[in-house]
């Protein structure tokens, strides 16, 4: 199967005869290119807002292959995988435009395709869901979909921190699932912040009304615009408080808002945003409150001299290993 005949494909810029020669060129015993298929399709849709292309003809197309991939009822798993570094490779320079993306078919559960987006450390990714709603993806962050939603409900599979703008559809909750904490919202624009290396689960109502329901305490919560709830991983209760919503959702707009926040929070976030290691000689450090706006087009030299001179801290960045790592001193 050649790439370029896929993205044309993709784009809906090859005939009816065209688009016959590329089904049949699928080869469902070829797990190779049942993978490439899968992840230019991952990639297209996630560049689909930048580029401008309409979401229904690129959806309309995928939808044909994805009925033939659907088919197969003889293996319960696939899994997609960059087969060669040369793909890998070509597929990062020409389509994923400065993040990569590792994408698979999950098991088949009722012929439903599951897509997984994953975003490596130092990048953030966008993705449009079968519904139109809207995921921001930070840094080290996973979601996973089907490939259509169940017509009773909308669930998704999210770990790290997304930003989303749910569409409403009060007969079709949507619903995130997290081993820390679930969320069911109709329709609202929220954060979601659960790192399976972090104690805390935390969401952050900007517009809506969600409900969170922490599975360890088989307890639920409705929270409504300004408020944030968080839960700490074994613990038996649960915080409700009012917050700033901005310092909890600017990550999406490139830049982050901080204020009176522990210096270990802004390292942890540094080390998510810029693939780095943050190493502190004095663990004191961490707990220093700091205020002030980090914004992500800079470069990692600048943020640690402006918090140099704002914080009084010193630095120094070594290399080792080809990454890069910052101590505190």
């Amino acid at each position: 199967m050649e790439i370029l005949q896929v993205i044309r494909f993709i784009s809906g810029r090859m005939t009816s005869a065209e688009k016959v020669d590329v089904l049949n060129d699928i080869d469902l015993d070829d797990e190779a290119a049942v993978a490439e298929y899968a992840a230019l399709k991952n990639s297209w849709e996630l560049n689909t807002l930048e580029k401008g292309l309409s979401p229904n003809t690129i959806n309309r197309n995928l939808k044909a292959v994805d009925q033939k991939i659907a088919k197969r009822t003889n293996r319960r798993m696939v899994k997609l995988w960059h087969k060669s570094a040369k793909y890998a490779a070509a597929l990062v320079a020409a389509f994923v435009m400065g993040f990569w993306i590792n994408s698979h078919l999950s098991q088949e559960h009722d012929n439903v395709l599951i897509s997984t987006v994953t975003v490596p450390m130092g990048q953030m990714a966008q993705v449009m869901l079968p519904d139109s709603s809207q995921v921001w993806l930070n840094s080290g962050s996973t979601i996973s979909y089907p490939a259509a939603f169940h017509k009773s409900n909308r669930r998704v599979s999210i770990s790290g921190e997304a930003f989303l703008k749910v569409k409403t559809n009060k007969s079709q909750p949507f619903w995130i699932d997290n081993p820390m904490m679930n969320i069911m919202v109709t329709g609202t624009e929220f954060n979601f912040r659960a790192y399976p290396d972090e104690k805390e689960a935390s969401a952050t109502l900007v517009e809506g009304r969600i409900m969170a329901e922490v599975p360890y305490l088989k307890r639920s919560k409705q929270i409504v615009p300004g408020q944030m709830i968080s839960y700490e991983k074994g613990a038996k209760k649960w915080v409700l408080k009012k917050v700033d919503t901005e310092m909890y959702s600017s990550w999406k707009d490139g830049y982050v808002v901080l204020k009176n926040k522990p210096l270990g929070e802004f390292f942890k976030m540094i080390e998510r945003w810029y693939d780095v290691e943050v190493v502190l000689e004095n663990e004191a450090v961490a707990k220093q409150l700091y205020g002030g706006t980090l914004l992500k087009n800079k470069q990692l030299e600048q943020v640690f001299e402006v918090l140099q001179i704002t914080s009084g801290i010193h630095y120094e960045i070594k290399e080792k290993d080809n990454k890069r790592i910052v101590i505190i001193k």
